[in-house]
C-alpha cells in the first residue's frame, strides 16, 4: 500500500524530475518567484532521490506549516519507498488505492495527484476529469517538470517563452489548444 500524504494547506506544488541536486534546485527558482510575486505564501522543498518537490502554503494566523519531510522519516515509507500525494478533494473512497493512473483518473473530485515510486524512480501524475486542478508540465532533456500552477514554470531556466504560431492560432480559434500543442514552444 501507498502512503498517501492529504494536506488541505498545501496549495500548489512543482515536482522536478531527474537531473542533479544542483539542477532541481535551480529549477524550483519559479516556485520562489511565484510565492514571493503572491505574497501571502511561503515555499518548502522536498528531496527524495531524483525527485524534489517543492510546495507552498497560504501563511495565515490558523494554518501551521506543513512538513512534508516528516512523512518521509516514517517507517512506513522507509519499508515500501512510496509515497503518493493528493492536493485537493475527492468524495470517493481511496483508502485501497495504488499508485496506478486507472485506479485514480475517474474520481469524484477536484485534485491533482502525483506518486513517486522511489526504487524504480518512477513518477506518475494525474488529476480531475474536468481539469479543474490542472497539470502544467515542462520537459527537456535534463528533468521534467510538473505543476498544478502555470506560473511556477515561468521562472525555470528551461522555459524560454518562445510562441507556437500555430497552439497560438489554436487558442485565438477554439480557446484551447489540440493534443500536445501549447500556444509555447
Amino acid at each position: 500500500m501507498t502512503n498517501l500524504i492529504k494536506n488541505e494547506n498545501i496549495v500548489g506544488f512543482l515536482a522536478v524530475v531527474g537531473g542533479r541536486k544542483e539542477v532541481r534546485q535551480q529549477h524550483g527558482i519559479g516556485a520562489k518567484m511565484l510565492a514571493e510575486r503572491v505574497g501571502n505564501f511561503s515555499v518548502d522543498v522536498v528531496e527524495l532521490g531524483n525527485l524534489a518537490l517543492f510546495y507552498w502554503w497560504r501563511n495565515n494566523e490558523q494554518g501551521a506549516k506543513p512538513r512534508l519531510d516528516e512523512y518521509f522519516k516514517a517507517p512506513e515509507y522507509n519499508a515500501n519507498r512510496k509515497i503518493s500525494f493528493l492536493f485537493g478533494q475527492v468524495y470517493d473512497d481511496i483508502s485501497a488505492l495504488e499508485p496506478e493512473v486507472d485506479q485514480w483518473s475517474g474520481l469524484n473530485g477536484r485534485y491533482a495527484w502525483i506518486s513517486w515510486e522511489q526504487d524504480k524512480s518512477r513518477f506518475t501524475a494525474t488529476s480531475d476529469f474536468l481539469g479543474v486542478r490542472a497539470l502544467y508540465y515542462l520537459e527537456n532533456k535534463d528533468v521534467f517538470l510538473i505543476t498544478n500552477e502555470p506560473s511556477a514554470l515561468l521562472g525555470s531556466p528551461s522555459f524560454t517563452g518562445d510562441l507556437d504560431p500555430v497552439g497560438c492560432v489554436d487558442m485565438l480559434q477554439k480557446g484551447y489548444c489540440l493534443g500536445d500543442r501549447t500556444i509555447f514552444k
